[in-house]
């Protein structure tokens, strides 16, 4: 009787522990895939040459994806981790340009409209005083946010003598800048000027004539032959002076001489200056770094050639100038209405801007129409002009902002 119910119980027991084997391979086999008691008995057709399927959400297969993903990504797409990183940084860096200009748009009052109150602000009647101490606020709010300061200058002369180059563009490594001079003689010293002081690899400088429109690839230009001749003379009198040819005369002033330089518009300029920072060429037909020649554009880094400048305009767009300063001697009016377009759109426009007041002379109501009309506050006649652009303009420029720049790394010019 006694060995009859230990042999019941072991039977019992026996039963027990087949049930929970059985019932762990089952459940094994729904979690990893098959196990090898099961797999031995399947047929070669479901697993040809003896492999083993795994299942999608098995951590198996999860590790052998990711090794297969990462070989071919190895062999197919080396570039892809670059073109990540370079669009990565590019969208930084357009994100800190759009809270710097919301910023900059937020701290703008109507006490900023008015020009008596800059009178007070700066206790000065000067316009370049404004625009110089605006200037200054723009530049500490970008730098805030690890945004670039776009400072463009046409007439920039050797650079020498300006003091938004030196108490502003050179101080400050978070500007960059393109400079336009069509005189031999500064473009030269001005090249020497930004490689002395550490600014040449954020600072583009084009040798050519700005104008509102080139009927020609050249333009003729003059100056005075005083530096060659009595350098004790006054810089701005050596340096300074000179102007555009007419076209009906072909013949240099008295003591005066000629020299025949690139013509350029300010859609040109601009979009020159974003062609050198997406590793484009220049539009120019001849070496880059020779300020002498007939027609040059002198940049201070290396560029490649493009087949065409239509090839040129397609790859690039136009980077938008911050802060404008003109000083043209006599030829403000056009190279301002160059930058101000009827159909510029607001997210192009800069947010201020100098330019000599006294050479519009005439033509300075339909100057300050043209600006109001694009939404600026503009000084009074004077000397200088000063224009500063409203903020409700900037937060509609950011609100239908595009891309500006190509999906490639920026170089700091």
């Amino acid at each position: 009787m006694r060995q009859s119910r230990l042999a019941t119980w072991v039977s019992l027991l026996l039963g027990i522990f087949a049930l929970f084997a059985v019932d762990h391979v089952w459940q094994s086999s729904l979690t990893n895939g098959p196990s090898s008691i099961f797999a031995a008995a399947l047929s070669n057709e479901e697993f040809p040459q003896g492999e083993r399927q795994l299942d999608p959400s098995s951590l198996e297969a999860q590790i052998a994806e990711k090794t297969a993903s990462a070989g071919r990504k190895k062999r197919g797409g080396a570039n892809d981790g670059k073109k990540r990183k370079r669009k990565a940084k590019k969208n930084k860096k357009q994100s800190a340009e759009k809270q710097a200009l919301a910023h900059w748009a937020d701290f703008l009052t109507e006490r900023d409209y008015n020009y008596t109150e800059w009178r007070k602000m700066y206790h000065s009647n000067a316009a370049s005083d404004f625009f110089n101490g605006y200037g200054r606020k723009i530049s500490n709010i970008f730098k805030k946010y690890e945004a670039k300061v776009n400072f463009a200058m046409v007439g920039a002369c050797d650079g020498t003598g300006d003091n938004t180059i030196k108490y502003l563009y050179l101080p400050n490594s978070h500007w960059r800048g393109v400079f336009v001079e069509p005189m031999s003689i500064n473009i030269r010293d001005l090249i020497k000027y930004m490689a002395e002081q550490n600014a040449a690899h954020r600072s583009l400088i084009i040798r050519a004539a700005a104008t509102s429109e080139c009927h020609n690839a050249t333009i003729t230009v003059e100056r005075p032959l005083y530096e060659e001749k009595n350098k004790t003379i006054p810089h701005w009198l050596r340096r300074q002076i000179g102007s555009i040819v007419p076209q009906h005369r072909n013949h240099a002033r008295r003591e005066w001489t000629l020299e025949t330089v690139r013509c350029i518009t300010a859609k040109e300029i601009l979009r020159d200056w974003a062609a050198v920072s997406a590793g484009s060429a220049l539009a120019s037909s001849t070496a880059a770094t020779d300020p002498t020649a007939a027609v040059s554009t002198t940049a201070l880094l290396a560029t490649v050639d493009v087949k065409s400048p239509q090839e040129l305009v397609k790859k690039t767009k136009l980077r938008r100038p911050h802060i404008l300063k003109i000083d043209v001697e006599g030829h403000d009016f056009d190279v301002l209405m160059s930058f101000l377009r009827h159909d510029t759109p607001v997210n192009e426009l800069p947010l201020i801007i100098d330019f000599e007041a006294k050479s519009i002379a005439k033509k300075y109501p339909l100057a300050k129409e043209r600006m109001e009309y694009l939404g600026y506050v503009v000084s009074p006649f004077g000397n200088d002009g000063f224009a500063l652009l409203r903020a409700d303009r900037i937060k509609e420029g950011l609100i239908h902002e595009e891309q500006y720049f190509p999906a490639e790394e920026e170089p700091d010019i």
